[in-house]
């Protein structure tokens, strides 16, 4: 009796799931309305040509939801990529905003559509005429990708525009907090080296406001093998000379050893090109010897607890091919 009301139970639990998966539309028919999509996008051109932009905006909206609630994602993206690109072309900044919104609100939008619009609107910002507009437009696509996740990519450079601009305009105090709410090494689909520029922005708008604890949180952030590549040279000194900054300021003569050090052996090494850094840092042999001065020096000015315990580590590998040698007496 026992095992033939068991052997119902999964019957019964799969007729349920189906019917909830009906009902939920999962197995919802998926239409292509591909032809019907090229037709509206050529009246639409034709609509704009003719000045007519507002006709071209309401035929293709209304395509848009057909395609939409229809299933076909292919000709939604098309749709509310052309939408948005009218509206680019035509400078309308306050209907550009308009219809990003009302085309991510809208029911049962996909997600591919949401980034295709995003990333269509951000075309927007570089013809701004004014500075006031350009702030404006980019707080409203801010305001507009926070929380989602499949735009994140686009939040963040919006979020470092934003922060470059108030920097611009004295403002670092509010772009630096902005900025530390910022966490790009959780972005997938941003770039090593992106990530890498914006974290030591992170950084350096730390040490600029003296907010030394942040700034050594920030650094955590970037682990030492994903810095020491050859392509990643100059970010890895503008990271060192960061905490150089840092260190400074604890007056640590025996970690300040450290990371000139580190400069040292970048700044030698064959692959390592001086405009790799903002300011061409050490572009002549010179330069690069006063990296080493400042090697010896910080070692001879470290405690003596700290530098016999790690004197032998600083210099253990050969001194690089690249260094040249010293000038004779006399």
């Amino acid at each position: 009796e026992f095992r033939t009301r068991s052997s119902a139970f999964p019957t019964v639990w799969k007729e349920m799931a189906d019917e909830r998966e009906w009902k939920t539309g999962i197995y919802q028919k998926q239409e292509d309305y591909s032809e019907k999509t090229d037709e509206v996008v050529k009246q639409a051109e034709l609509f704009v040509s003719s000045g007519r932009t507002q006709d071209a905006l309401d035929s293709l909206l209304h395509m848009e939801k057909t395609a939409r609630l229809g299933g076909d994602a292919k000709s939604t993206i098309k749709l509310a990529r052309e939408i948005i690109r009218i509206l680019v072309e035509s400078k309308d900044f306050e209907k550009i905003l308009e219809h990003v919104e009302l085309l991510i609100k809208r029911r049962a939008q996909l997600k591919q559509v949401q980034t295709v619009v995003i990333q269509e609107a951000l075309k927007a910002i570089e013809m701004t005429p004014t500075i006031d507009a350009k702030v404006h437009v980019i707080q409203k696509l801010r305001s507009i990708c926070e929380g989602k996740l499949h735009v994140e990519l686009e939040y963040a450079r919006l979020t470092v525009q934003l922060a470059q601009i108030w920097d611009s305009q004295g403002k670092l105090k509010e772009a630096c907090s902005m900025m530390q709410l910022l966490q790009v090494e959780t972005i997938g689909n941003m770039e090593r080296k992106e990530k890498l520029d914006i974290i030591l922005m992170q950084i350096e708008m730390c040490l600029r406001i003296q907010d030394f604890v942040v700034a050594h949180i920030m650094t955590k952030k970037i682990p030492h093998k994903i810095i020491d590549k050859p392509d990643t040279m100059g970010h890895k000194v503008r990271f060192f000379r960061y905490l150089v900054e840092y260190y400074t300021h604890l007056e640590n003569p025996f970690m300040l050893c450290k990371c000139y050090d580190e400069i040292y052996r970048t700044v030698f090494d064959p692959r390592y090109k001086p405009e790799q850094t903002p300011d061409n840092a050490y572009s002549t042999p010179e330069a690069k010897l006063e990296v080493l001065e400042s090697v010896i020096l910080y070692l001879l000015l470290a405690p003596s607890n700290s530098s016999d315990e790690g004197a032998d580590e600083t210099f253990s590998s050969p001194a690089p091919s690249q260094a040249p040698s010293a000038p004779p007496c006399g």
